[in-house]
C-alpha cells in the first residue's frame, strides 16, 4: 500500500512537479483505501494531476483482502471511500477510479448491488481472480461450479447486448476492444503475443531498491538495482529466452494474436524463464477468448 509512505510520496510529487515544470504531468496512485485520511484527501484536492485507483471487492472484500491480523478491511476501506465521496466530491467524481475483483461470475450481481447502494459509481474494470496461480487451498476456496458459471455468464452477456450499463461495460468493453484492434495478418519474424516485454510498460522498484518487471513477477526475478543499475546481460538473456519460449509454444496456436498471458506466467518461482507455458493457463485463456469471440460475433457479426 503506497500511502504507508505518504510523506515520501509527497516529496516525490513535489520533485516531479519542479523537474517537469511547465509540462503536463500525470501521476497515478493505486491504493487499497485503508489509509485515505482527511490529510490525504486534502492533498489530492490540491494536486489535480494525481489520479487515484481503489480496489474494492464489495461484499467479498473481507474474504479477499484482510489485514495481517486476519481482520477484514471493508470497514476501513469504506471509511476512506465515503470521506472522499462526501467531503471532496469533485476529486471523487473526476479523479477516483474503482476496480473490483471477482472469482466467479455469480458474484457480480452482489458486487453490483453493493456498488449501487454503498459506492454510487460503477468500477471501471472487473478483474477475474486468476485461480490457476494460487495453491490448492486458494483453488478449493474460490473454485466456482462450472455449470452455474456458464449460466451467469450467459445472463451477463445478454444484459450487455440489450442494455449495457457501467458494470457490464467494465466486464466486457476492454476485451471486445482487444478483439476489434487485433493484428489481422500473421506477424513476420519472431512470434509475438500480447504480453508486455520487460520494462516496455513499467519498472517496479522494490523497497530494497531492486528492479523488477512488475509487481506480479516473482521477487527472485531481479534485473538490477539502484546501486548497480540495470543488469543488461541478464535482461538480454531474458529477452532471448522469452522469444524462444513464445516461438516454441505459440507458433501454431490460434490464440497468438489475442492471448492475454502475462509476463509473470512465463517465469517460474526461481526467476527463470520457463521451458514451456503451463497448459492450464492456455486452457483457461482458450475458454475466456472463446466466450469473448462468441459475444463479439453476436454483437457485430
Amino acid at each position: 500500500e503506497p500511502l504507508i509512505r505518504f510523506a515520501e510520496i509527497r516529496q516525490v510529487v513535489e520533485y516531479a512537479k519542479n523537474l517537469f515544470s511547465g509540462k503536463k504531468l500525470d501521476i497515478s496512485i493505486s491504493s487499497n483505501a485503508t489509509l485515505i485520511t482527511r490529510e490525504v484527501c486534502q492533498w489530492l484536492a490540491e494536486n489535480p494531476q494525481i489520479k487515484l485507483t481503489i480496489t474494492l471487492n464489495g461484499p467479498f472484500q473481507n474474504r479477499d483482502r484482510r489485514f495481517l491480523s486476519g481482520q477484514g478491511s471493508l470497514n476501513a476501506v469504506m471509511e476512506g471511500v465515503q470521506r472522499l465521496r462526501r467531503d471532496y466530491p469533485s476529486v471523487w467524481k473526476e479523479r477516483v477510479s474503482l476496480i473490483a475483483n471477482f472469482s466467479s461470475y455469480g458474484q457480480i450481481p452482489r458486487i453490483r448491488r453493493f456498488y449501487e447502494k454503498a459506492v454510487g459509481k460503477a468500477p471501471v474494470m472487473l478483474n477475474r481472480i486468476q485461480l490457476s496461480m494460487g495453491d490448492k487451498t486458494i483453488q478449493d476456496r474460490y473454485r466456482p461450479e462450472e455449470a452455474a458459471e456458464e449460466e451467469f455468464l450467459t445472463r451477463l452477456r445478454e444484459e450487455y447486448e440489450a442494455r449495457p450499463d457501467g458494470f457490464t461495460k467494465a466486464l466486457f468493453d476492454a476485451h471486445l476492444a482487444l478483439l476489434d484492434g487485433r493484428e489481422i495478418f500473421p506477424p513476420h519474424g519472431d512470434m509475438r503475443i500480447s504480453t508486455c516485454a520487460p520494462f516496455s510498460v513499467r519498472l517496479f522498484v522494490q523497497t530494497d531498491g531492486s528492479f523488477h518487471v512488475c509487481e506480479r513477477a516473482p521477487d527472485s526475478f531481479c534485473l538490477g538495482d539502484l546501486e548497480r543499475g540495470f543488469d543488461f546481460e541478464r535482461i538480454g538473456r531474458v529477452m532471448d529466452d522469452t522469444r524462444l519460449l513464445v516461438n516454441r509454444s505459440c507458433g501454431q496456436c490460434w490464440m497468438q494474436r489475442l492471448c492475454l498471458l502475462c509476463f509473470q506466467d512465463m517465469v517460474d518461482e526461481r526467476g527463470c524463464v520457463r521451458q514451456r507455458i503451463p497448459p492450464r493457463l492456455c486452457e483457461e485463456m482458450e475458454v475466456h477468448l472463446l466466450n469473448m469471440l462468441r459475444l463479439y460475433c453476436e454483437l457485430y457479426g
